[in-house]
């Protein structure tokens, strides 16, 4: 079974935020980072660095749709989704 972990970032670097420290290390995960983010922190080229999925909600669209929008991404299939909003 797949373990998926979505983060909501905003306005922050992924390596500023509080999660990141956490899960920086986990193997056999799979990390979308959804930036809600009004301005570029670098956090797509971050995200590549750690083999992070990135997905840009072009400015804060709220986390609903920035959940949906990874939710999408990840498709049907079993597994179990982690919800985090940094």
């Amino acid at each position: 079974m797949e373990l998926t972990l979505i983060m909501v970032i905003y306005n922050k670097r992924l390596t500023d935020t509080l999660t990141f420290p956490s899960i920086r290390d986990w193997k056999d995960v799979q990390v979308i980072l959804c930036d809600n983010s009004t301005r570029d922190q670098g956090n797509e080229v971050l995200a590549r660095e750690f083999g992070y999925r990135y997905i840009s909600m072009q400015g804060n669209q709220g986390l609903a749709k920035a959940y949906n929008r990874a939710l999408d991404a990840i498709g049907a299939g079993e597994g179990v989704v982690c919800l985090l909003d940094d």
